[in-house]
């Protein structure tokens, strides 16, 4: 019967479209939501939707995946081999803590080619440099509130560190018992018990009361941030006064560690000394004076500051091998020259008479100089062409792990310390042994870094982003015109207008879907009789 009406069945089916459609707590590629107003403006209803939206592990999975536009790729590599590094050093740290049965063997390894690694602590600092170049690129970017990024930032870094403090502290003295437990392990938890609210603060970066062996990096990293969101707000305003206070900061980031070197005769290298790391680890003041504390490490974050300044100004995207490739490689080769020459600083001052003045020239310039040459490889590979370097750092599949790098960071000395502290007999000193104990202990914690990313970072992410700093934005009306100036101006505004009422009769018809269904059907009947 209703066939014979067009009309109505037209009428009609206006009517259905108008019906709301139900939410998808999982939203395909296909479906492609638009994120939902501020927090202010959504009902408990809407805010519940976001936060299970928030917790899709398929959306998370693929968000860990994909491609950013203007993502450095060699950033990625970068990233990811920082971290293995990191992770070796730490399985060698505590296989010392918890005794080594062949220590000749340890003593000659470093008095060895080993020596030149001693300084291998400096490798965080490429963490710093890269947290820096990233932090301004997106300042320069987009114009935002300078408060709300610190927010932001303060939640990334702030999901994974809490859950950390909790393992501390309720779940990790239950995992295991031994000689060395209470050394590794309950001094640890007892620690963490009293100081937790300062770590969560991002203010503890005292050796004798930091949760764990590397969470003094994350409150180094949000001040750094401060920082440079300060840097940033005073170039904002005034170019000059930018420059200027970047000036000074780099030049205080470079004398504060050089006096207090030379202040209290303090070594340019940290953890050399074995037995009193054995002995007194947390009484080791000197290590918070120059290595934990933020004032002593802000060269190497400054550096990547302005390299972020630099890519921000000249994109990559425009200059793309401007630079020849014989430079590119020469570049490349002395950066990397510099790197090694800055590890084997270790070596160089251990076997030598101490110098004060020599030790704060290089305790001011050895991480300046580090990062320096980790921004010149970087700058290479993304103006110029290094042909191996840029393969090997910008291989796809280092996306998604430098995506997990601080959770594999925050969560590898857990693994390691369970396998050192538990056991009941000394280690064996054994270059195949550290290889393959990094190994295992990598896959581990990209593992557990994959779950805390599923289910900590990118939900926390997606909460924040569509909860408070909402960034969708209007589309924007093609600014081109066609050939014929008037028939483009008379065309856009007849199409305005056209758009104006039909906005307006949408928002009638969705105001009274309900009613018009009904009305719609009492019409088709009517006609009919």
């Amino acid at each position: 019967m209703l066939g014979t009406n067009p009309d109505s069945v037209l009428l009609l089916r206006k009517c259905i479209k108008t019906e709301k459609r139900p939410v998808m707590l999982c939203p395909t590629r296909e479906s492609n939501p638009k994120p939902l107003v501020r927090q202010l403006h959504l009902r408990p209803l809407d805010q519940l939707s976001i936060i299970t939206k928030s917790f899709c592990m398929v959306k998370n999975r693929e968000d860990l995946l994909k491609d950013n536009k203007d993502e450095i790729r060699v950033m990625n590599g970068i990233k990811f081999l920082t971290a293995v590094t990191v992770i070796s050093v730490h399985v060698l740290f505590y296989m010392a803590l918890s005794g080594i049965s062949n220590a000749q063997d340890y003593d000659k390894a470093i008095e060895g080619k080993g020596g030149l690694f001693l300084h291998i602590d400096i490798i965080v600092d490429t963490f710093f440099a890269i947290s820096g170049l990233l932090h301004i690129k997106g300042l320069m970017g987009r114009r935002q509130n300078l408060l709300s990024v610190l927010l932001k930032r303060y939640i990334r870094l702030i999901g994974p560190f809490a859950v950390l403090i909790f393992y501390l502290i309720s779940v990790s003295k239950h995992t295991g018992s031994g000689p060395g437990w209470y050394l590794g392990i309950q001094e640890e938890t007892n620690v963490c018990e009293e100081t937790w609210l300062r770590s969560l603060l991002m203010i503890n970066t005292d050796i004798k009361d930091i949760c764990h062996a590397v969470t003094w990096y994350v409150p180094c990293d949000y001040q750094f941030a401060i920082l440079g969101t300060l840097l940033f707000y005073f170039y904002q305003n005034n170019k000059r006064l930018g420059y200027t206070a970047f000036a000074v900061a780099v030049v205080f980031s470079m004398i504060i560690p050089g006096v207090l070197t030379y202040w209290f005769r303090l070594p340019v290298v940290h953890f050399m000394d074995i037995g009193k790391m054995i002995r007194e680890i947390r009484d080791t003041w000197e290590v918070t004076y120059t290595y934990t504390s933020p004032f002593s490490r802000a060269s190497a974050y400054l550096v990547g500051v302005a390299m972020g300044y630099l890519m921000s100004v000249y994109k990559p995207a425009d200059y793309r091998k401007s630079v020849s490739m014989t430079w590119s490689i020469l570049g490349t080769a002395i950066s990397l020259g510099a790197m090694l020459a800055t590890l084997s600083i270790g070596y160089i001052t251990k076997f030598r008479e101490y110098y004060p003045l020599e030790a704060a020239f290089l305790a001011g310039t050895n991480r300046i100089v580090w990062a320096a040459a980790i921004c010149c490889i970087i700058g290479m590979c993304e103006y110029g062409t290094v042909p191996v370097v840029s393969s090997i750092l910008g291989w796809p599949v280092f996306t998604p792990l430098s995506r997990l790098s601080y959770g594999i960071y925050m969560i590898h000395p857990i693994i390691v310390q369970r396998h050192k502290f538990a056991q009941r007999a000394p280690h064996k000193f054994d270059p195949y042994g550290v290889v393959l104990d990094t190994t295992s202990t990598l896959v581990v914690s990209i593992g557990l870094s994959y779950a805390m990313w599923l289910f900590v970072e990118a939900p926390l992410i997606n909460i924040t982003n569509q909860l408070f700093f909402n960034r969708s934005k209007e589309p924007q009306p093609s600014k081109s015109r066609g050939e014929n100036g008037i028939q483009h101006k008379n065309g856009v505004a007849k199409t305005k207008k056209f758009a104006h009422l039909v906005s307006a009769r949408l928002r009638i018809h969705a105001g009274r879907a309900t009613t018009n269904y009904y009305r719609a059907l009492i019409t088709i009947v009517m006609s009919q009789l």
